[in-house]
């Protein structure tokens, strides 16, 4: 089977002359006429290393007159956010995970509590930051 004749979509739509010269040298040929949308420009991240794929995206964006666009893959699912007034939680471990948003005169009490307590003490970003441990940020919600 022959290879079809592709065209912007927004030539079709405008039905321009360049439209219908391709129409009519597609009917003259036997083969299909098809409407190319950006989206067809794309390299979807499931296709990353296909060379295929990229081959046909790039032969699209070359119909549009662009370049071919590769999506992002999806960021992994985040921590659903949460606000919390708490400036220290102890976990059972011994260590007393501290607030960074706390003020600095309270975060140095909190500190020089958890060193004469001969605590451990770590320090959060936020209590919804990705670098707060799980367990962390399940006990602080839980209070």
């Amino acid at each position: 089977m022959a290879e079809p004749l592709y065209i912007p979509k927004t030539e079709a739509d405008q039905n321009t002359q360049y439209f219908q010269d391709q129409r009519a040298a597609a009917i003259a040929a036997g083969v299909d006429l098809v409407h190319v949308t950006p989206d067809m420009a794309q390299l979807k991240p499931e296709d990353k290393g296909n060379v295929r794929a990229y081959a046909h995206a790039k032969a699209m964006a070359k119909v549009l007159g662009t370049t071919t666009d590769v999506i992002a893959a999806a960021a992994p699912d985040a921590p659903e956010p949460f606000e919390s007034d708490l400036t220290h939680i102890d976990m059972p471990d011994g260590t007393r995970w501290i607030n960074g948003k706390t003020n600095p005169t309270d975060y140095q009490r909190l500190k020089a509590q958890a060193q004469a307590s001969h605590m451990k003490f770590r320090t959060a970003r936020t209590w919804d930051h990705e670098t707060t441990p799980d367990d962390v940020r399940e006990a602080v919600r839980a209070s």
